[in-house]
């Protein structure tokens, strides 16, 4: 084998070793790419629960039945029930977001979605705040988790949304 051979030779398993690193670095990213989707959504899940978890207060149940009875808030009531409402607010876009951008199982976002339509239907004074807050930021109107949130949808209307 001469020189010449031996250079090409060794330009062809350069080039297997890059062609295996490539993949190998595929994978890796793949892979990443889902740790990273599934800890989104454990940190999405844990939110939802500690904000259910939060009316284990009396005082906070107690706001929120007053908020399905559209009843009258004192103001430090009505404080609290906005930073609820806001929280709320949080929770859904971010996870509008991750199913946007892959990173969360349409299954789930589904269920976010439900969650929103329930909020909608049984807590008139929950959807009051809400449409009031997202007033406030124009854009925030147009992502889809908001639908039942905006006027005239009601609870008569199936507005659960789709990703495009």
């Amino acid at each position: 084998m001469n020189l010449v051979e031996l250079g090409a030779f060794g330009e062809l398993i350069g080039g297997v070793a890059v062609l295996i690193t490539l993949v190998y670095l595929a994978a890796q990213v793949r892979q990443g790419n889902r740790q990273t989707a599934a800890s989104l959504q454990l940190d999405l899940l844990s939110l939802a629960n500690d904000i259910a978890k939060s009316t284990e207060d009396l005082s906070h149940a107690a706001l929120l039945v007053k908020l399905k009875d559209d009843a009258t808030l004192d103001p430090v009531e009505s404080e609290q029930a906005d930073a609820y409402v806001f929280r709320m607010l949080n929770f859904w876009h971010a996870a509008q977001q991750a199913e946007l951008f892959g990173m969360m199982d349409p299954v789930q976002f589904s269920n976010v979605c439900a969650d929103v339509e329930r909020q909608a239907a049984a807590s008139p004074g929950f959807r009051t705040r809400a449409t009031a807050m997202l007033g406030h930021y124009p854009a925030a109107r147009t992502l889809l988790v908001f639908l039942p949130l905006l006027p005239g949808r009601g609870q008569d209307q199936s507005t659960r949304p789709r990703s495009p």
